[in-house]
């Protein structure tokens, strides 16, 4: 499916605490509180902090260099809740954090994947 769809069940996310983010080489993944639900990124996302400063990004033609980049800033919502979320359908949507830290994921292209969700069993590809 390309672009983001008004229907992503993002609501499963609130409530929940990012655990864990795994950085590789062509993604990074956002691992939540159940221990099953994941956000995989393939393409480009921003973070930005409660001023609605840039704080940290990827930008999806840059994942060639990831072996370049001397650090992340990623791991300021790690720990910390889901408060909300926005969907800028067909472009992105944004996860709040309790801290007032919010990422931003961008579908980036009509040709490949970027996202994938995972909620429990199901899987959504975008």
């Amino acid at each position: 499916m390309y672009g983001v769809s008004t229907e992503l069940p993002l609501h499963h996310f609130v409530g929940q605490t990012l655990e864990c983010i795994t950085i590789c080489p062509y993604q990074i993944s956002f691992n939540f509180s159940t221990g099953r639900d994941t956000i995989c990124a393939m393409g480009s996302w921003e973070l930005h902090d409660e001023n609605n400063d840039l704080i940290d990004k990827e930008i999806a033609i840059d994942q060639l260099k990831i072996a370049d980049r001397d650090s992340y800033r990623i791991h300021k919502v790690v720990g910390q809740d889901v408060t909300a979320y926005d969907i800028d359908s067909p472009l992105s949507f944004t996860l709040r954090f309790a801290n007032g830290y919010s990422l931003r994921i961008f579908d980036d292209s009509p040709q490949y994947e970027f996202i994938s969700i995972t909620i429990g069993d199901d899987r959504i590809i975008i």
